[in-house]
């Protein structure tokens, strides 16, 4: 009988585990230790790697394959069939953020335009339909997570206190758990969780776990369940992994064919090994189809390394193709057996564009009602540009463009986060979660867009309204004096309205405040200078 989804002391080991090493730190000297990467099993595999990642960014010690030549098996067995009789699981997503900051006494002018932090950031999902032993597993798993991360969170902060109290030079910490979903449906929830931690006189590290369970049960997907032959899918394994070096090619098909555990998560149409996408069209006769093909009525669909995907978007039982390029200042749509070119005449500023984005997906999003085709684009290095196709009539016809670009993997078009750029708090990014509308329209959820910024210092007191967070009422008029750490949280595009958050050593004393602005670079009557001298610039 399979085991229960096993993720709770996985998960929660990684906090620990971090915990340990903080206190190790005390113990030793800041002597520079040999790169390593350790690699253990649990019940859901756990890679810890320190420092840099020896499976990417590969050095001049590997050859790299510039164009795959695998052995590629014959294609057999039954074709995908594409149904959207799932249902989702009402995915809901949100983060804890504990922190506590202040500017370094000991630190001299030119390095002291930051708060030195220490800080607790978790993201958290939710569902609220699927079995009840998953949901309750989900909700324990990230109830210890919190419980364990706070826990080291408490520690650091009163060591903080204790050297500010001292004039001492301010240790910081920061540790942080995200969680990217790929799938949550009533047949598959399918997940990686990233865990990072880097401060004063601590070792980096940072750790992934990928999750695949049967939301009704609870019980854990292996590869096994996945793959049907493994031979054969270590043949195609080339043809999608060759930005990878070859030894880790190698150690893959061999942890594969020893059945050992491997990490991957699931999408509707294919297979994630270190975040590239493995697409099963074509390569039914090694993998389990039941997992691939059927849909909520509203799903998204990611795009391969080679920026193309094969689907039947129009339920005509004929797949259709979908792929993007970009070359000489023109963007080059392919769907079908037609490739479309669009220029400056067609796309504003496509020409001053870098290139597709390396930070934000290009997906396919689809409903009864609706196939959209957003293609991610770099306008700058800090810049992101969002362009909308409709690909209904048969070829695809640009819609419109917008600023942005796309955070984690969006599971429909009622699940849109976008991140946008906000110039009053120095270009930093906020975001913001919207539903794609049959007629291509984007309907904010919320007034305010957010984020979870680092600590700012006060060099002037500002006046606002304090407020209770939970349910907005407001409590009275409130100063935040000079020389308190604060978090922006929250920004009204419209009205200009802002709101920070008070940072304490104590959580309970935190409070949160709205100013007014004037969209440019005053909130409260007071300039960003005069705030935040130093502290707020573009890029930050």
């Amino acid at each position: 009988m399979k085991k229960r989804l096993a993720l709770l002391l996985s998960i929660v080991m990684i906090i620990s585990a971090f915990a340990a090493a903080c206190s190790k730190a005390e113990e030793t000297t800041k002597k520079k230790k040999k790169k390593t990467k350790k690699t253990s099993k649990t019940a859901i595999t756990e890679t810890v790697e320190t420092d840099i990642p020896t499976d990417t960014d590969p050095t001049d010690t590997f050859t790299i394959e510039t164009s795959p030549t695998p052995s590629v098996p014959d294609k057999t067995g039954d074709p995908m069939t594409i149904s959207h009789d799932l249902t989702d699981l009402g995915l809901m997503r949100d983060a804890k953020c504990y922190q506590y900051g202040a500017m370094d006494p000991t630190a001299d002018d030119y390095v002291n335009y930051f708060a030195v932090q220490v800080r607790f950031y978790c993201e958290t999902v939710s569902v609220s339909k699927g079995g009840a032993q998953f949901a309750a597993d989900l909700d324990e798993m990230y109830s210890q997570i919190i419980e364990s991360g706070k826990e080291t969170y408490s520690d650091a902060v009163n060591k903080f206190v204790s050297a500010q109290q001292n004039g001492e030079h301010l240790p910081y910490l920061t540790l942080g758990e995200y969680v990217t979903v790929y799938r949550a449906d009533s047949q598959v929830f399918s997940f990686v969780m990233d865990a990072e931690i880097f401060g004063y006189d601590v070792e980096e590290e940072s750790s992934s776990f990928y999750g695949n369970v049967d939301p009704n049960t609870s019980a854990e997907i292996e590869m096994s369940d996945i793959i049907t032959d493994v031979d054969r899918f270590c043949d195609i394994l080339d043809m999608y992994l060759y930005t990878k070096d070859t030894e880790y090619r190698e150690e893959l098909k061999n942890a594969l064919k020893s059945n050992d555990e491997t990490v991957f998560a699931l999408t509707y149409d294919g297979i994630i090994i270190d975040g590239i996408k493995i697409p099963v069209v074509g390569h039914e006769n090694c993998i389990n189809m039941e997992y691939f093909g059927h849909t909520p009525s509203e799903y998204c669909l990611l795009l391969d390394e080679k920026n193309q995907i094969e689907w039947d978007f129009n339920g005509d039982g004929i797949f259709d193709h979908v792929g993007v390029d970009y070359q000489n200042d023109e963007l080059i749509v392919e769907y079908n057996n037609g490739s479309y070119t669009f220029g400056e005449d067609k796309i504003p500023d496509i020409s001053k564009m870098d290139d597709l984005a390396w930070n934000s997906p290009s997906v396919v999003m689809c409903s009864p009602d609706m196939c959209r085709f957003i293609v991610s684009m770099n306008y700058s290095e800090t810049v992101e540009r969002l362009l909308f196709f409709d690909l209904s009539s048969g070829e695809p016809v640009f819609e419109n463009i917008v600023e942005g670009r796309i955070i984690g993997i969006p599971l429909g078009p009622s699940d849109l986060r976008i991140g946008e750029d906000v110039d009053l708090i120095g270009g930093r990014e906020m975001y913001r979660d919207y539903v794609l509308q049959p007629d291509g329209s984007l309907i904010p959820q919320t007034a305010f867009i957010y984020m979870h910024s680092y600590p700012f210092v006060l060099s002037a007191d500002v006046k606002g309204d304090e407020f209770n967070w939970d349910t907005g009422e407001v409590i009275g008029g409130y100063t935040i004096k000079k020389g308190t750490a604060i978090e922006i949280i929250a920004y009204h595009p419209n009205s200009g309205a802002i709101v920070f958050k008070t940072l304490d050593p104590d959580p309970d004393n935190c409070k949160y405040v709205q100013l007014e602005s004037d969209k440019i670079d005053h909130i409260g009557g007071k300039s960003m200078d005069e705030l935040f001298p130093n502290q707020i610039y573009i890029g930050g």
